[in-house]
């Protein structure tokens, strides 16, 4: 049950109660509190012991409701934005990726550029949170300020655990402008890398370290550089012909090694047998010792693909591997494919698939036989009596299997010379049907089974009479009809 009282000119909803003795009681006490502020005294003594009573019940988001509107003391005082960015910080640092430790830094920054560190966080209400995600829209991408505004979500939900405040601000935002929290995928950043600009990239590399790195990003498809500081020389097995990638992956306060194993393709043989050469003796496992986890390679490629005389397209190493993913997906089974490169069907098709020109070029007119490859009006150049007759018997024939009597007739004349003929000679299919017809219609030594054909006789029987009985059904309706109103006419 629920009601409303006006505080300050502005009406507030109180509801969640389980019975009316409650809510009056509630009310009652609620509006002495108003009272006694706007009176600047002391409430009573019931109304105060119902008040703390109401801090130790099971109604503590009552309790922080006349917290928020100034009618009691919060249990807990709450702090500032930049304290709730702490406690947010060191909550899960223990069981997440530093990765994601940086992603969600980036979020805090931005959320104390706009708000400021020193802002309290209970004066941040609905209009500055609308504030907020028109300040990120402008400041990012779409999928940045959605999963930024995720982040900013998830800090204010600890405010509510801290009982800082009862209500997330971001929550009801998005509550009200009807905003769904998604991961939305910008396609205008979607850049195919063909194979003809990956050549030039690699013709332009310095060396073979950086050779091998770009050969994996496009023809082995992996994460860089995640995928790639784990990656080991006891990893390639030359004797099955493919990569074994390991990565560790947290859950929870653990780390789950995860394996997978991707073909050594063409194109990747002679970029490792290139970069195995060129190491000095005593040299580490690893591939690349140097790389580190969060290591920008970024800038370096960039240069790359400028001296190659090519512009850089946005997300450098995504694109890359989206592009093979799609590559393989035209080559191989789809099963295959995502076991390869380490995701789902589902995540393929939102971030990873890609459609070139070749592909539309393939599927329509462009790559159809020459009567229909032209888009001119023009009457096309009619083609040879061979061509047209070529294949025209066994079309019908697989047309005209589906009907029961029909298979039968052919069936009767599989073996029969007029039939074997007509096939071999490749006769029209009008003068073959005439001719199969007549053969069986004055044959002598075969006759045709009639037992077969009797249901469609029946079948037809039953339809003539229903519909003679339906139609003299309707005529003495209408008759009696016509009946009717000369009746009340002469009346």
């Amino acid at each position: 049950m629920e009601f409303k009282i006006t505080i300050d000119g502005k009406r507030h909803k109180f509801c969640g109660y389980p019975d009316e003795a409650t809510m009056k009681e509630a009310k009652n006490n609620i509006e002495a509190l108003i009272e006694a502020k706007q009176e600047e005294k002391t409430p009573e003594t019931s109304v105060r012991k119902w008040r703390d009573e109401l801090a130790k019940s099971n109604f503590k988001h009552h309790y922080n409701r006349l917290v928020e509107l100034g009618l009691a003391e919060a249990l807990v005082k709450p702090g500032t934005l930049g304290e709730l960015i702490t406690i947010f910080m060191e909550a899960d640092a223990d069981t997440i990726k530093p990765q994601t430790i940086s992603n969600r830094q980036c979020c805090c920054n931005a959320l104390c550029d706009f708000f400021g560190a020193k802002k309290p966080v209970t004066s941040i209400k609905l209009k500055d949170a609308k504030d907020l995600w028109q300040y990120m829209k402008k400041r990012y991408r779409r999928g940045t300020y959605e999963r930024q505004i995720k982040t900013v979500k998830q800090i204010f939900n600890v405010a509510i655990e801290e009982k800082w405040i009862s209500e997330n601000p971001i929550t009801l935002m998005m509550r009200k402008q009807k905003l769904k929290s998604t991961n939305s995928v910008n396609k205008d950043r979607e850049a195919t890398i063909t194979r003809k600009m990956a050549d030039k990239v690699m013709d332009a590399c310095p060396n073979a370290y950086w050779r091998l790195i770009f050969a994996l990003a496009r023809y082995g498809g992996i994460r860089i550089p995640s995928e790639l500081f784990y990656l080991k020389w006891s990893d390639i097995l030359w004797e099955h012909g493919k990569i074994r990638i390991s990565i560790p992956k947290k859950t929870g306060k653990d780390e789950e090694l995860v394996t997978r194993y991707l073909p050594i393709f063409p194109e990747l043989k002679k970029p490792l047998e290139e970069y195995f050469e060129s190491l000095p003796e005593g040299s580490p496992d690893l591939l690349f010792p140097e790389i580190g986890e969060g290591k920008n390679l970024r800038t370096e490629l960039t240069r790359i693909i400028l001296h190659a005389g090519l512009t850089p397209w946005e997300k450098l190493f995504i694109n890359l591997r989206s592009t093979r993913a799609s590559e393989l997906m035209k080559e191989h089974p789809q099963y295959l494919v995502c076991k390869w490169m380490g995701h789902t069907s589902a995540v393929f098709l939102k971030h990873y698939a890609q459609d070139t020109d070749e592909d539309y070029i393939q599927a329509s007119y462009l790559s159809s036989p020459a009567p229909h490859s032209s888009p001119s009006p023009a009457k096309p150049t009619p083609a040879s009596p061979e061509g047209q007759k070529e294949g025209t018997v066994k079309g019908t024939l697989r047309l005209l299997q589906g009907f029961p009597f029909i298979s039968k007739l052919l069936q009767l004349n599989s073996q029969d010379p007029v039939f074997t003929d007509s096939v071999q000679e490749k006769e029209s299919p009008q003068n073959f049907l005439l001719k199969l017809w007549l053969r069986n219609k004055f044959r002598k030594e075969k006759k045709m089974d009639w037992k077969e054909i009797s249901p469609y006789i029946s079948v037809i029987a039953e339809v003539l009479v229903f519909t003679g009985l339906l139609y003299w059904v309707c005529m003495f309706y209408l008759l009696g009809h016509v009946r009717h109103i000369r009746f009340m006419i002469s009346s």
